[in-house]
């Protein structure tokens, strides 16, 4: 019998505050890496009042296609922006031909944020 997913996967992601970080994901089906495409990927964060976009088609969002890897980039503002603990949500989808589809969501839970620069 084979199950199928339904829904995307869910995992929660730690993340130090003010520090820049890439947050790297490996797409895969059967054991393979999944093939990209020439199809849009997309995450947003969002927690209350707030949203950061990153998208594939503006750079903002780098693809590895050959690889099956998404890396989303981060810089200190933007996780010095968070808010401590686990308050931001995020999901990663896909855009294309056969319509949109979101892969991965979850909570990044916000950590730390003590420093100086």
């Amino acid at each position: 019998m084979t199950i199928a997913q339904i829904g995307p996967a869910h995992l929660d992601i730690e993340v130090p505050r003010g520090d820049d970080i890439a947050l790297v994901f490996l797409l895969k089906a059967d054991g393979e890496a999944l093939d990209l495409g020439d199809d849009q990927f997309e995450m947003v964060i969002g927690w209350p009042d707030h949203s950061l976009v990153k998208e594939s088609e503006s750079g903002s969002l780098i693809l590895l296609p050959a690889a099956g890897q998404i890396r989303c980039p981060l810089s200190a503002a933007e996780t010095g922006a968070l808010p401590e603990g686990r308050i931001a949500q995020y999901e990663l989808a896909r855009h294309g031909t056969a319509g949109q589809r979101t892969y991965l969501a979850g909570h990044l839970i916000a950590r730390g944020g003590l420093n100086h620069d």
